[in-house]
């Protein structure tokens, strides 16, 4: 397990420096630090080196990216989330149920499942990737099954 958190925290710092780059090269002026949205013209950014940057433009979007959120349900103390994951300090060889059937929880029940453990993914709709081309997801949905993934569709915890 050290070694797979090893990893991926070297693939994200090579990912984080990819999308850097592909700004940089496409003319993006790139500024990293801490932003505050003062007006809806004014944003204030505290970079890196200390010194404060005000920028204004007509339009302002905010990107904040997501995370992931516990269901409010009856054991959901006992639950962890994908961030949660990314940095267990030993492998999951026992039952794990994933909740989802999207991009993310597929991917965990594919790595819990590589890594030994019996893994059960339960999903809302009749396959799992709602929003990909339905021959992709039923043959995404074989292969899990074939790999020993326990699916179980129409499920709403």
């Amino acid at each position: 397990m050290k070694s797979l958190l090893e990893r991926k925290k070297t693939e994200i710092e090579r990912l984080n420096s990819v999308y850097v780059n592909l700004l940089k090269n496409s003319g993006v002026e790139y500024i990293e630090g801490k932003g505050l949205v003062l007006d809806e013209h004014t944003v204030e950014v505290r970079c890196q080196d200390g010194s404060v940057l005000r920028l204004r433009a007509k339009n302002i979007l905010v990107a904040t990216g997501g995370h992931a959120v516990k269901l409010d349900i009856p054991g959901a103390e006992y639950a962890i989330t994908s961030d949660e994951a990314l940095v267990l300090e030993r492998i999951v060889k026992e039952n794990i149920v994933v909740i989802g059937g999207g991009y993310i929880a597929v991917e965990f029940a594919g790595i819990f499942n590589g890594l030994g453990a019996q893994v059960h993914l339960m999903y809302r709709a009749d396959f799992p990737l709602r929003n990909f081309d339905n021959e992709c997801r039923t043959v995404v949905g074989e292969n899990l099954q074939r790999r020993g993934v326990q699916t179980y569709s129409g499920c709403s915890p």
